[in-house]
Order: structure tokens, then sequence, then C-alpha cells
């Protein structure tokens, strides 16, 4: 009997106890349900007491994920007029500062914490032909070097791989060849100053009466004659490469040591792309030495199926020049730009394409000759498109958001709209703008900050 009493009792006590915690838990939710009628009325007394923002602002909270407008990027000066309930801009409230998506971060401790990445706006082009190509010389920049004569080589200054400027030295040879045209140019020389001082002489007596009309004829025609004479000798030097100034040099040289040297120099600035020639190697006349190249500008050989050149020849009617983007396989982060400017005469009857050329600069020389290619040609209008790294793109129940600094301690969410992925980046849609800084990494510590109403650490007043 005594046991069903305390058994009893115990259990009234119990219901009794759990009465009370109910009680009071309700009791609180309805104070805390009250503090928020409050806090809500008094936000809205504000708004209505210093008419902020337009009806649509009154209808949605600032910085609110479902506002259609809040891909709208706001300035600093436009949250720089709001004022929080407290009556103070808002961007200064520690406490409201998060209702506008806004939050802040010592410069110093951003340094390290907080890495940025700068928006970059590409151009897109809505429709475009892809099609594969091989990069080749363009011929244009091409000089090969050959012997104008036999001989021997003396010395080598230039190798295969070298880059070199206009009337660089590549190799001295001793020629017998060049000795010859050496001397016959100094013989014609010799005989071109005897006969203008003969015609000088047969024209001065010719006027005086003394000389026959015979003899001053001749004279002048021996003038002529050894002016062809030298004119054809100096030809001849021109083809071991000489020019005018090098030419006259000949007639003052009075070293024997030097007397039938050819200098072979480069005409073109370029790379050595052949070398065929070593010390002291016997060379005969025609045979080429050295293969020179500008590879500043490149030719791209592209193929284009047949189906397809009705829609090319359209969108060339359309512009002056076709700008096509080249991407290879040894830079594949890295694009280059070609310019359409020639078609190719005739289907392969096997591949059923056309040989289309691009003409690309290649200032940095990583365009190399051989490469194998893959070109888009734009065949439609661009568009203009913003990639961001993956870890910058965060989200809150299917909101895509970033954070975009303002100032040096002011980040701001941004909502953007995502398109596809690719290779750690995230195509943006709609929402930033070109020349913005995000935060890539760090964006965590913002995202806490703006979204602590949520986590229950929002303003107790």
């Amino acid at each position: 009997m005594t046991g069903k009493f305390i058994h009893l009792t115990i259990s009234l006590v119990v219901f009794a106890g759990l009465s009370l915690v109910l009680v009071f838990l309700t009791s609180k939710s309805r104070s805390q349900a009250a503090a928020t009628e409050a806090r809500e009325a008094a936000h809205e007394h504000a708004e209505t007491e210093h008419d902020h923002g337009s009806p649509q602002e009154h209808d949605h909270e600032p910085g609110d994920p479902d506002h259609d407008a809040s891909h709208e990027p706001v300035g600093l000066d436009e949250l720089s007029q709001i004022e929080c309930e407290h009556g103070i801009a808002i961007l200064d409230c520690d406490e409201c500062r998060y209702e506008v998506g806004v939050a802040k971060l010592d410069p110093a401790l951003a340094d390290g914490l907080v890495e940025t990445y700068r928006v970059q706006a590409e151009r897109r082009v809505r429709n475009r032909l892809t099609v594969t190509g091989e990069i080749q010389l363009d011929l244009t920049r091409v000089t090969e070097i050959a012997s104008a004569g036999s001989g021997r080589v003396e010395s080598i200054h230039r190798l295969l791989g070298d880059v070199v400027r206009a009337a660089d030295p590549l190799a001295v040879i001793q020629s017998s060849d060049f000795g010859q045209a050496q001397a016959h140019f100094l013989d014609v020389q010799a005989k071109l100053h005897l006969a203008r001082q003969t015609y000088d002489r047969e024209k001065k007596l010719s006027e005086q009466k003394i000389s026959s009309q015979a003899d001053f004829l001749t004279a002048q025609n021996e003038l002529a004659t050894a002016q062809a004479a030298l004119a054809a000798a100096s030809h001849r030097l021109r083809l071991f490469g000489l020019g005018n100034e090098q030419i006259e040099a000949i007639a003052t040289a009075d070293g024997d040591e030097t007397f039938g040297q050819w200098v072979l120099t480069s005409p073109i600035a370029g790379t050595i792309l052949e070398q065929d020639i070593v010390r002291g190697q016997r060379v005969d006349a025609g045979r080429t030495l050295y293969r020179i190249a500008d590879l500043s500008r490149v030719w791209v050989w592209c193929d284009v199926y047949e189906s397809d050149l009705g829609a090319l020849y359209d969108r060339m009617a359309s512009t002056e020049d076709i700008e096509a983007e080249i991407h290879v396989r040894a830079f594949p982060n890295d694009r280059f730009i070609g310019t359409i400017d020639l078609f190719g005469s005739q289907v392969d009857r096997k591949t059923r394409t056309l040989k289309v050329r691009l003409v690309a600069d290649n200032p940095q020389g990583r365009l190399k000759p051989g490469m194998f290619v893959t070109a888009f040609i734009p065949l439609g209008e661009c568009e203009q498109v913003v990639h961001v790294p993956a870890t910058a793109v965060l989200s809150d129940e299917g909101a895509h958001f970033v954070f975009v600094r303002l100032t040096d301690e002011l980040w701001i969410r941004r909502d953007i709209t995502v398109g596809h992925r690719d290779k750690g980046m995230v195509e943006v849609l709609d929402g930033l703008s070109d020349a913005e800084t995000l935060a890539v990494r760090g964006a965590f510590m913002f995202k806490s900050e703006v979204l602590k109403e949520k986590m229950g650490a929002g303003c107790a007043h």
C-alpha cells in the first residue's frame, strides 16, 4: 500500500513539473513573437518617417535573394543614403548592415584570409563554325640563302635556331668567285676612270676645233661602255649580298687579308630554321646554306566542309574581316586570333573540304609551324560573357551569389544567374559587371555575416 502511495506521489510531481515547463515555453514564445512584431512595426514606421526607397523597396528587404531586382548592381553611393532603424547610415551599423547584404572585414585581416579575382568579360559568338587545321610558315616572310659562288667556309657566326636581325653576319666564306668579282669590279672601275678622263679631254679639244669629231665620238662611246661594265660588275657583287656602301668600300680597301672573303649576311630579321653549312666545308654555287623565317606572323590553313561554305560566305558578305579564335594543345588556356584572308580554289575530292587560310600574329613565337589547331569561325553576332572561379560562387536556398568588394573593408552580396561549369570556372549569365573584384577564397566569412539572422544572431532590439 505504501509503495502504491509513493508511486502515485512521484507521478503527480513529474506531471506538475512538465506542466510548469510547458507554461514557461509557451510564455517565452509569445514574448518573442511580440518582440518581433514590435521590431517590424518600428522598422516600417522608420521607413515611412524618413521616406527612403521606392515602393518596390518597401515591399522587399534590401539584399532579399527572392527579390527579382537583386541582380541589378547597387552602388556604394546608393547604399550610403540608406539609414537603419537606429538613425545612422546602414553601412555604419554593425547590427543592421547585414540587411542590405553587406559584410565588413578589416583590410589587414582580408590580406591574409581573402583571395580576390577581377572580373573580365570576354566575347563569345552565339553561332560559330568549328574547324581544324595546321600552322604553316607565312611564305612572304621566308627566305632561303644560297651560295652565289663556290668557296670554303672560314667561320660560322650564327647557328640553327638563332634569332637574327637584318644584315647580321651568318658566316664567312673564302671564295675565288667572289675574289674574281672584286677584281673585275676594280678593273672596270679603273677603265671607267680612264674613259672619263679621255672623254673630258676629247670634248675640250673638240670644242676648240683641235680634235676631230670622230675622236670625240669614240671617247664618248668608250665612256658609255665603261659605265655599263661597272654597272654589271656592281650587280655581280650584289648577288653576293653586298650593298652600295660595301661595294664602294671595295675600291678603298687596301688589305689583301680580306680579299675574296665573302661575308654571308641575313637579308631579313627572323629565326634560322635550317642550316646546311659547317666550318671548313666546301660549298658550290647555288647550294642553299640557310633558311630563315620571320615567325612573328604565321599562316593557319584550315579545312572547311563543303556543307559549311554557304554560311561562311554569308558571314563574309556581312563584314570586311572575320576574326577566328585559334586554340592549340600546347597552350590550352590561351587563345590566338587569326583573320581569314584567302579561300582555296578547289574542294578536295576525298575529304570534301576547302582550304581556308587565316593570318595570325605571333609576336611571342609560341605558334610553331606544324602545330595542330582548332579554330572557331564566328557566323553570328558576338556577346559578352563572364566566367569566375567556382570557389567564388556560394548558394543559399537555391540562390547563387558572390561577394563583390565595395571598399577596402566592405563587401556586398550580389545575386547571380549561373550557366555551365567547366574546369573550375562558372559562367555568370547575369549579375556581374566587367572589372568588379570578387572574393574567391574566404567568402564563407561574409556569408556567415549576412545570413546571421537565419542563424539566430540578428539584432536583439
